[in-house]
């Protein structure tokens, strides 16, 4: 922690000796540094545990990462093995914690009940969080993300240039793509212009060149799961790009160059090589819609702002079909139970799930109402006399009713797949 001080006071005083170019790459270093070291599982590789809330919410918010990636499908296998790894080492740390901090409360009884409960509330919640869909982050695996926008120039030289970029997440901190950009560039303004070119002076602030680039481009991306910002919803990322200007005229001015008494248009400002870099922000509204904005140095733009569409892993995407199961319901209560506790009679295979009124208890994972039935017969036999049956779609609880008209209609449809002369 020290040396990033020192590091962000070197490169705060060193500004006003630096080269803008040379400054803007030591803070997008710095803040790579920074976000890098973040990204530990354990506690920042101290050998004595670090039992404050602040290293337990930490740990918690990677335990709830790896567990969200371990549900989806398309994560490469490299990663998974990873992350299971990775979450057995956040695992262990969590329980380190715990046992610390209610070793430091043995002398206080109600703070430890107090630290009991906190984690005993915790436990359940990420029980129901391995049964839930999984969530997806502004940066996501295998997913393609589009970006149409426009960028600045100096207006009173060039249209507003339209950009569009397409890039694909390949690893935990890389995307590449591509880029396409389309902007106008404005022939010399001159105040003498001859009184008897007509056509030149009533089109003077028409454009003289077309300009079209394209290239290629990669960004390293710098969130984790604790970062300050959420990194559910912004992705904050920097960026390189190399490409070529495609130039061509605008006719017919070439055609009337002839008649102009200062000579020759000037040449295009921009043709040939495309280079720059960037650093950008990406605020995702919801899993497909987002917002961008780009600032850096180009020399096509200074900067970029705009929409961006995000297409997730085909793979998962056929996962979150609907998916509807029977469970039965054994009791509810207002206040969270443990497994254990005597009300549940010991059964096990028991999961636990939020609602309006508190919390539910249910057994089974049935895929017909039939079976689920032949479940409810044998908890009311086992002394759950007010069992009932309650249906899930994706994880969310619906009614029965809406549930079984709902399966229906996909076994109608899975039959006609099977038989296509079935009408």
């Amino acid at each position: 922690m020290k040396r990033k001080g020192i590091n962000a006071f070197l490169i705060f005083y060193l500004h006003p000796f630096l080269p803008t170019s040379i400054y803007t790459f030591l803070c997008l270093s710095f803040l790579i540094f920074t976000q890098l070291s973040l990204a530990q599982t354990g506690n920042d590789g101290d050998s004595a545990v670090d039992p404050s809330n602040k290293n337990l919410k930490r740990l918690y918010k990677w335990q709830d990462f790896y567990i969200n990636q371990s549900k989806k499908s398309y994560i490469p296998e490299k990663y998974s093995v990873k992350y299971s790894s990775c979450l057995g080492e956040v695992e262990q740390n969590i329980r380190a914690v715990r046992s610390k901090r209610l070793e430091l409360a043995q002398n206080n009884t109600a703070q430890a009940e107090k630290e009991k409960f906190s984690f005993q509330f915790r436990d359940m919640d990420v029980d129901v969080s391995r049964l839930e869909s999984p969530v997806y982050y502004a940066y996501e695996f295998s997913s393609w993300v589009f970006n149409l926008g426009i960028s600045l120039l100096d207006l009173k030289k060039y249209s507003t240039p339209v950009v569009f970029t397409a890039e694909k997440i390949f690893t935990e901190r890389l995307s590449g793509g591509l880029f396409l950009g389309y902007f106008n560039e404005k022939f010399r303004q001159y105040t003498n212009y001859p009184v008897d070119n007509n056509y030149f002076t009533s089109n003077k602030w028409n454009y003289k060149y077309n300009d079209g680039f394209i290239g290629a481009r990669g960004s390293f991306h710098l969130l984790n799961p604790v970062s300050k910002l959420s990194f559910r919803k912004f992705d904050i990322y920097v960026t390189g790009l190399a490409g070529f200007n495609i130039v061509s005229n605008t006719i017919p001015f070439f055609d009337n160059e002839k008649y102009l008494d200062f000579g020759k248009y000037d040449e295009a400002r921009k043709k040939g090589i495309v280079y720059g870099g960037f650093g950008g922000i990406r605020y995702m509204y919801d899993d497909m819609l987002g917002f961008y904005f780009e600032g850096g140095y180009a020399n096509t733009a200074f900067a970029s702002a705009g929409l961006t569409l995000r297409l997730l892993n085909k793979q998962d995407a056929a996962s979150r079909m609907d998916a509807i199961v029977f469970k039965v319901k054994l009791l509810s209560s207002s206040r969270p139970l443990a497994l254990t506790d005597p009300k549940l009679k010991g059964l096990t295979g028991v999961e636990l799930y939020p609602d309006k009124n508190g919390f539910i208890y249910t057994t089974g994972n049935e895929p017909t109402l039939n079976g689920a039935e032949a479940v409810k017969e044998s908890m009311i036999k086992f002394g759950f006399k007010k069992a009932e049956i309650v249906a899930f779609k994706n994880d969310e609880m619906i009614s029965v009713k809406k549930a079984a008209k709902i399966q229906k209609k996909i076994e109608k449809e899975t039959l006609k797949e099977e038989l296509p002369g079935t009408k």
